[in-house]
C-alpha cells in the first residue's frame, strides 16, 4: 500500500496551527517559547501552573502535554481514525490519533 504523506497545510490544521518544526533542542528555546505561548492561547483552560518553565526548558516536557492533549481528543473520539484501507498498516505500524477538533473544545465535551 502506498503512503499518503502529510503535506504542511495537513500539519497546519491540527492542533490549532500550532508550530510543529523548529522548537526541538536547547538552541531553539525561543521557538519552544513561542509553541508554548501558541499552546497557552489554544487552549486557555489549560493551567500550566509551576510547570509552565518546564515546558519552556524542555521540548519533551512539551511534547508530553501535546500528547495528553491528543490522548483527551482521542478518548472523546475527536480524532482522525484509519480508513477501511489503511487498517491494515496501522494495525501493524500504528496510527497516530491526531485531533478533528480545535483543542478548547476538549474541555466542553464530556466522554
Amino acid at each position: 500500500m502506498r503512503r499518503r504523506r502529510t503535506s504542511e497545510e495537513d500539519l497546519h490544521n491540527v492542533g490549532d496551527g500550532l508550530p510543529h518544526r523548529g522548537y526541538k533542542r536547547t538552541a531553539n528555546l525561543a521557538e519552544l517559547g513561542h509553541l508554548v505561548d501558541r499552546l497557552q492561547e489554544a487552549v486557555p483552560w489549560l493551567d500550566l501552573g509551576e510547570h509552565e518553565p518546564l515546558c519552556r526548558a524542555s521540548d519533551h516536557v512539551t511534547d508530553a502535554v501535546v500528547s495528553a492533549l491528543a490522548a483527551r481528543a482521542a478518548a472523546l473520539g475527536l480524532v482522525a481514525v484509519p480508513t477501511g484501507e489503511q487498517t491494515g498498516a496501522a494495525t501493524t505500524e500504528g496510527w497516530i490519533a491526531l485531533p478533528t477538533t480545535p483543542l478548547d473544545r476538549l474541555v466542553a465535551t464530556s466522554p
